[in-house]
């Protein structure tokens, strides 16, 4: 469990939370182990806006597969996430880890994860008629 004090928000705003990822043991011996889908953030002063959620995974599985398959050497794969919020607070704690709740994991017991890029930047919207567009764009409009 990694956490950091985040302040500076303005309740109300939109904002996006973009990190990045890879499993060490990833790292160290290429295609040794799958990045950990359990690993995650949470921020306790934010109300997320799940149908614009982005997630990227570097190299893909098709580009993993095509150099497995031409002898090139492998790679790590990193895992890049955004996430557009609504500041529901002026400051809160952003969490991350890989734990289902503070007493059970989520994912695999040793598993050593490297965070690369944390940021925290406005996202602008002209207005609340321009993120329901998006949201239907999205194709995951709830």
């Amino acid at each position: 469990r990694l956490s950091q004090r985040v302040t500076g928000l303005v309740p109300g705003r939109f904002y996006t939370l973009t990190y990045a990822f890879a499993d060490l043991d990833n790292v160290e011996k290429p295609d040794s182990v799958e990045p950990d889908e359990a690993f995650g953030a949470t921020l306790s002063c934010a109300a997320f806006v799940d149908e614009l959620f982005v997630e990227a995974k570097t190299p893909t599985e098709k580009a993993r597969k095509l150099a497995r398959k031409q002898g090139l050497p492998a790679h790590c794969v990193n895992v890049t996430r955004r996430f557009v919020f609504r500041a529901t607070a002026a400051e809160g704690e952003l969490v991350f880890g890989d734990w289902a709740g503070a007493a059970e994991p989520g994912g695999d017991a040793g598993r050593r994860h490297l965070v690369n890029y944390i940021g925290i930047s406005p996202y602008y919207l002209e207005s609340e008629e321009e993120l329901e567009e998006l949201k239907a764009l999205s194709g995951r409009a709830k």
